[in-house]
């Protein structure tokens, strides 16, 4: 490639058969090699259309998963999300085909460890202000997280476009991801009216959100009860949260408060009902 047509390969064998070998023993393991390559239009070619096959399959259709490669980065686990009911039942008849087969232990590895995420949670935490919504999967009663997002109004909006705004993202992102095994939301009461007006006008909005796929709240955890749940006590502060979510999950930056708190909704239902590891 680069308009070159040799290459010269320095190979270097720093892993000795033994420290003391015989000269006929050297003589088939050297320290060095150099391999001289020549390079073809052909082999160019190959390299190209290896590149152009790549952007195809992104325009049109993309190529079928296989089990068998990208196995040291974690591709495989975002494909695996992504597979369609009819993609894993494809994949699961290999499985059983490869695991009945006279493979060795090691062509049987990569199928034997295939797996479909037992749970699809949403969590949500509904103020009219700054809500935060996140998604987790449960593979073997470990929890995966997908995604996080939230969504900031104006105060100086009346709720009516507030919930509005609420509800259109509240919609982009349960389509994202939908369909869900289960749906939670943050538990809330207050004495005072306008509080509930607001918090509940929220609830309404997301509730609108997921009446477009069909889809509604299945249960609700109170606030009190995610913080001893996930940090065993009932009070805790905003950093202390997140700080619990992060003993389960891995995720980068938190953009809000709003987030991480969706994420510990999810995760302390989860824990309570004995769906993940304490």
């Amino acid at each position: 490639m680069y308009d070159l047509d040799y290459y010269i390969v320095l190979y270097v064998n720093a892993s000795k058969k033994a420290w003391n070998m015989s000269e006929e023993d050297y003589m088939k393991y050297p320290d060095f090699r150099a391999f001289g390559i020549a390079v073809t239009d052909e082999m160019r070619n190959e390299v190209l259309d290896k590149f152009a096959s790549v952007v195809e399959s992104v325009k049109k259709q993309p190529p079928r998963l296989n089990v068998e490669r990208w196995m040291f980065n974690n591709f495989k686990t975002a494909c695996a999300q992504s597979l369609s009911d009819e993609e894993y039942e494809e994949i699961q008849t290999q499985v059983n085909r490869v695991k009945r087969s006279s493979l060795s232990d090691v062509k049987k590895a990569p199928y034997i460890g295939t797996k479909k995420p037992s749970a699809h949670s949403l969590s949500t935490r509904h103020l009219v202000a700054q809500p935060g919504i996140s998604v987790i999967d449960v593979i073997n009663r470990m929890p995966l997280l997908i995604d996080v997002s939230h969504v900031k109004t104006k105060s100086t909006e009346p709720i009516a476009l507030r919930t509005k705004h609420i509800e259109s993202w509240a919609h982009l992102f349960i389509r994202k991801y939908a369909p869900y095994d289960l749906i939670v939301r943050e538990g809330f009461a207050s004495k005072i009216p306008h509080t509930n007006y607001t918090v509940f006008s929220a609830w309404n909005a997301v509730d609108r959100a997921l009446n477009d796929f069909g889809l509604k709240v299945d249960d609700s955890i109170g606030q009190a009860s995610v913080k001893k749940k996930l940090l065993g006590k009932g009070r805790a502060e905003k950093e202390e949260v997140e700080a619990g979510v992060r003993r389960y999950v891995e995720w980068g930056e938190f953009k809000t408060s709003d987030e991480s708190d969706a994420c510990a909704i999810g995760l302390a239902y989860l824990l309570d009902k004995g769906i993940i590891k304490e």
